[in-house]
């Protein structure tokens, strides 16, 4: 049963000591402006569309509070609980919400510019459509939350636990996750652009048709991660994981890919021109019909790789493991494969026009010559 409380005035700064413990209170539209509520036990209390701008709830009990509509704007609420509250398009601009626990709490379309909330507790609540430009959720918990549609614009999600979270057309432009436990989580169609990902854990994550344009993933995990039609044109994933992912139709146009490990992975139609591909592992990789126009691939292991009708025109391969690989119908023309390594390749109707083969292993064995351009001499 609800119980009606005293409800203060916009003129009053501290909260009665008989209705500090006021559970199941009716403070609906109450005037709490710069209240002081350290600790006050307010679980179920209905506070709908309360002003409670620039009060102090820290360490305040709210779990299951109704505070759709609520003015919280400048409020302190670290270390408050908030389980299961339900915070619909509640204002919360510049709020403190550092170590509080908004478990199962609904946040929809709630407008949390510029919080502040370290180490809070998300996990299962809904944040569909929220408002976290500039927010500072470093090493939140937001295990299985749902953020489908928010705006996260140049957040702080260091070292943040994300799994399973649904990040689906979630924008995360210029955002930091550095660090951040992303496996399993679906962030499909979600904006990434100039977002650092660096060492983050995306294993199994679903990054189908995101944009990560210019985005840092250097030393990511992105084992068996769907990166299908993804954009990661200028990104950087040097030393990064992704064996057996799949990035079919990927755009990686003059990414930065040294050192990246794409055994088994899926590339089928990729456009890679001009990527940096260095000392990349890409063995067993299917890279049928990619497009590696002047990709710089010296010294990569592309042994047993499917490069079916590739374009690899003017691509750099010199010192490249292709022993085993499947090079049928490629465009080779141009290519530099000095030192390269072709043994048992096959070749059939590839074409080595103006291919410079100095030094080049040929499929039989034999090392070509001095002057071996478009043939092995």
């Amino acid at each position: 049963m609800i119980t009606h409380c005293a409800v203060l005035d916009a003129q009053s700064a501290s909260f009665p000591d008989s209705t500090r413990s006021c559970p199941g209170c009716d403070l609906r539209r109450a005037r709490l402006f710069a209240a002081e509520l350290v600790g006050a036990d307010l679980r179920r209390a209905d506070l709908y569309w309360a002003n409670l701008k620039r009060a102090d709830l820290r360490g305040a009990l709210l779990d299951s509070a109704d505070l759709r509509g609520a003015l919280m704007h400048e409020a302190r609420l670290d270390s408050a609980s908030l389980v299961g509250a339900d915070l619909r398009g509640t204002v919360l601009l510049d709020l403190e919400l550092a170590d509080a626990d908004l478990r199962g709490a609904r946040l929809d379309s709630a407008d949390l510019r510029r919080v502040r909330a370290r180490g809070a507790h998300w996990q299962g609540a809904s944040l569909r459509g929220v408002f976290m430009h500039e927010a500072d959720l470093t090493a939140g918990m937001l295990a299985q939350a749902e953020l489908v549609g928010a705006d996260l614009r140049e957040a702080l999600l260091d070292s943040a636990d994300l799994r399973g979270a649904r990040l689906d057309s979630v924008n995360l432009r210029g955002a930091s996750l550095r660090g951040a436990n992303l496996h399993s989580a679906t962030l499909q169609h979600a904006e990434l652009d100039k977002a650092s990902l660096q060492g983050a854990e995306l294993v199994d994550a679903d990054l189908f048709d995101a944009s990560l344009q210019g985005a840092n993933l250097r030393g990511a995990n992105l084992d068996r991660a769907v990166l299908r039609l993804a954009d990661l044109g200028h990104a950087n994933l040097r030393g990064a994981q992704l064996p057996t992912a799949d990035l079919r139709g990927a755009r990686l146009d003059s990414a930065d890919l040294r050192e990246a490990q794409f055994k088994g992975a899926n590339l089928w139609r990729a456009s890679m021109r001009g990527a940096l591909l260095v000392d990349a592992g890409l063995s067993r990789c299917r890279l049928e019909r990619v497009d590696l126009l002047r990709a710089d691939l010296r010294r990569a292991d592309l042994r047993l790789v499917n490069m079916r009708d590739a374009l690899l025109r003017h691509a750099r391969l010199d010192s490249a493991d292709l022993r085993g690989a499947v090079l049928q119908g490629a465009d080779l023309r141009g290519a530099f494969f000095k030192g390269a390594d072709l043994r048992d390749a096959d070749i059939a109707e590839a074409d080595w026009q103006n291919a410079v083969l100095t030094g080049a292993v040929w499929v039989d064995g034999r090392v070509c010559g001095g002057g071996s351009v478009g043939h092995c001499k």
